[in-house]
């Protein structure tokens, strides 16, 4: 919905906002599995690993996890060099995404709670709110 009101169309584009939005979500939870957030309690509770990952992919996560936003802030600039256009409402989804599941990732579980469940579905709950609004 983001993209539509901002005119914003193609399949590689499509793609690009796709996995970095996955991987947001994706690589903090293979982190975990690695062996990194240690504390992290998914639901406050007696929460285990299905799997536990080798910690030598520890490092190429962490890679990916800051090189796949990066990529994509890279390709956001470039857009708006060149065309003068930041789809803001994009912009703010992917930052809230990726900020609310590295927060969410703490071994406190107040914490650990409000962030993956507050402030994640308020940041999707908003999204809503500006696509009903026009």
């Amino acid at each position: 919905l983001y993209k539509a009101r901002q005119g914003e169309r193609g399949a590689l584009l499509h793609q690009l906002d796709y996995w970095t939005c996955m991987a947001g979500a994706a690589l903090p939870l293979l982190l975990w599995h690695a062996g990194d957030f240690e504390g992290f309690s998914w639901f406050g509770g007696e929460d285990q690993k299905l799997v536990e990952l080798p910690a030598l992919f520890r490092k190429p996560l962490w890679l990916l996890y800051f090189l796949v936003p990066g990529v994509w802030l890279g390709h956001s600039a470039w857009l708006w060099w060149t065309t003068g256009r930041l789809n803001v409402g994009k912009f703010w989804i992917m930052v809230a995404h990726y900020f609310t599941w590295y927060m969410g990732m703490c071994p406190h579980h107040v914490q650990s709670l409000a962030f993956i469940n507050l402030f994640h579905g308020f940041s999707s709950s908003w999204l809503v709110y500006q696509v009903v609004q026009m």
